[in-house]
């Protein structure tokens, strides 16, 4: 399962007075999440603040206890003015916060299983965060209850629902993989992803494999039908048969 928490051992002093976006390589991790549903939009979030509690100004340590305090209460008034829309709550992690730690991590549960993904950290880029760039790329990442679209994968000459069909559906400009899914009996899949123009790659077995430009929408289901590859087999043996069966009826 993709979750994973990054942890640096480095307790080194920091620097109090930069600003740094997240890191991307960090967020590639909770995009994976997304793309293999284990991030569904409905979970309970939660982002846990590890940040240093040392006394400053010292005599090893430099800048202000008020600082990382100051940093996390603007963490937490740009998740409350921005994300309303998810329920997320942030907190300070429980265990002891190493020497100049301002560490970011996006919690939650799904199906049993927990997740960690390290979103920032300050004791690998010495820099403090910055929480409207977070923030702002959080709410571009993650799913909306309203963020989701349906397909109905059906046999093209039956048109019967085929279920355990895999569907893929990719940025139609760079290929990357938006999200997977997996039908249902009733050959319905429900996406995550806003509404718009995809590449969609349908496989299903017996079935030959589907892949075209398509428009997914929320407000209707949109049907993808598959040619079995057993039909051909199936025609040749129906004629064949036919064929048997008039020569039965014209022997003597």
């Amino acid at each position: 399962w993709v979750g994973a928490q990054l942890s640096v051992q480095n307790n080194s002093v920091n620097a109090e007075s930069s600003s740094a976006v997240p890191t991307s390589k960090l967020f590639e991790k909770l995009l994976r999440c997304i793309t293999l549903g284990v991030l569904p939009a409905h979970v309970h979030l939660s982002l846990e603040v590890e940040l240093c509690t040392c006394k400053r100004p010292s005599v090893t340590l430099r800048g202000s206890t008020l600082s990382y305090l100051d940093k996390f209460n603007e963490l937490d008034k740009e998740v409350k003015r921005h994300m309303g829309d998810w329920d997320i709550a942030i907190k300070r992690c429980r265990t002891k916060p190493r020497i100049g730690a301002f560490e970011i991590t996006l919690v939650w549960s799904h199906n049993t299983f927990s997740y960690k993904v390290l979103l920032y950290s300050k004791l690998t880029s010495r820099l403090w965060p910055n929480t409207q760039t977070l923030v702002a790329n959080l709410c571009d990442i993650l799913p909306r209850q309203n963020d989701c679209v349906s397909v109905k994968v059906l046999n093209d000459v039956t048109n019967l629902p085929i279920a355990d069909a895999h569907i893929v559906i990719q940025h139609p400009d760079t290929s990357s993989v938006v999200y997977s899914a997996i039908t249902d009996t009733e050959g319905t899949a429900t996406i995550l992803a806003k509404e718009g123009m995809y590449a969609v790659i349908v496989s299903a077995e017996a079935h030959t494999t589907e892949e075209a430009l398509l428009t997914l929408s929320s407000q209707e289901q949109v049907p993808i039908r598959m040619t079995s590859t057993n039909a051909e087999n199936s025609d040749l043996f129906s004629h064949s048969f036919d064929e048997g069966d008039e020569a039965l009826h014209v022997m003597p």
